[in-house]
């Protein structure tokens, strides 16, 4: 389906290029508000970003380091 003509030619599959050069392509949003469709990025690593919550909900960083140490935060 991702090769159809008609889904290319109605841009139903966006393409998402990472840092490291690779690219995959996945669906397209299906929301449009305007002349141009959102870009498509990438999702975040697991726990990618724990820490800036954590920083956020008031935790200090020897607080994350902690739970860090357990296990219970990657």
């Amino acid at each position: 389906m991702i090769d159809d003509p008609q889904v290319a030619a109605n841009g139903y599959i966006g393409e998402v290029r990472l840092d490291d050069g690779h690219s995959y392509r996945l669906p397209a949003v299906p929301v449009q508000l305007g002349q141009e469709p959102p870009a498509l990025r990438r999702a975040p690593e697991h726990g990618e970003h724990t820490e800036a919550v954590l920083l956020e909900l008031g935790y200090d960083w020897e607080r994350i380091g902690s739970l860090a140490d357990k296990g219970v935060i990657p």
